[in-house]
């Protein structure tokens, strides 16, 4: 890729970088930067036949005929919204890997999403880092963007990984706070401890109404994931709202 951008985010999923930091995005876009999402976790499903845990999350979803097409034509938009460029990685999301000689899935419950990684993903985050620098090579001005893994998610832990392996090649890394797992009581404690991070001061990065605005037109972008997030469609405004209020807008560090 030859072109340059100066704020590169690493989101795992097809709505990660959007939720957590659309306001800073969309401000971004307004200063005449140019921010880019990658996607990590943005591949097609296998051909095998879905698990049940799968299957109930596609019903979830809306049960669309293809889940990552339309996942994907969700991002499109919601980045659209805010003006972002974006790339997307073919690496599946954690619920569809798996299967090989064994036949057997890693993750297949919603206690998995959220545990121990498996043994055969802990190769991914060098495979992604290396993926990542020959895409966009370090620069003086470049600032990367990553989960800080609030919420422990096995594709945010593996995605902080990759992250924190690029900073030490020469990146300049910053971490964001996942939303919305970040408004659970003790979830951001928590992630700290997990990663060994003792002193933790993150910028906040004030929005104004219309970096707000932005962020929540976006986020209506993602229907399919809606009701998972927030419960219903009608309920993510105020939520969004009241969280930003309760921090002062989106923090980074």
């Amino acid at each position: 890729m030859t072109d340059f951008y100066p704020h590169v985010y690493l989101s795992p999923h097809l709505d990660d970088a959007v939720l957590s930091c659309g306001g800073l995005i969309h401000r971004q876009v307004v200063a005449g930067q140019r921010p880019l999402v990658i996607t990590l976790f943005a591949g097609h499903p296998p051909a095998e036949e879905l698990s049940a845990f799968v299957q109930s999350l596609h019903a979830r979803w809306g049960d669309p005929v293809n889940v990552v097409a339309t996942r994907r034509a969700e991002d499109q938009a919601a980045l659209a919204v805010l003006g972002a460029d974006y790339l997307r990685l073919d690496y599946p999301d954690c619920i569809y890997r798996g299967r090989g000689h064994t036949g057997e899935l890693y993750y297949t419950s919603s206690e998995a999403l959220f545990g121990p990684v498996h043994p055969a993903d802990a190769g991914l985050p060098a495979e992604l880092a290396t993926t990542l620098t020959e895409l966009i090579p370090p620069g003086d001005g470049v600032t990367l963007y990553a989960p800080l893994t609030v919420g422990n998610h096995v594709d945010h832990r593996l995605t902080h990984a990759a992250a924190r392996i690029l900073s030490r090649q020469g990146w300049r890394v910053r971490f964001y706070e996942d939303y919305p797992y970040v408004e659970a009581e003790g979830a951001l404690t928590a992630a700290l401890a997990a990663r060994g991070i003792g002193h933790w001061q993150p910028a906040t990065v004030l929005l104004d109404e219309d970096d707000l605005a932005a962020k929540i037109r976006a986020i209506a972008c993602y229907p399919s994931q809606l009701k998972g997030l927030f419960g219903s469609a009608e309920a993510m405004p105020g939520r969004v709202r009241s969280y930003v209020a309760q921090v002062g807008g989106e923090r980074v560090g």
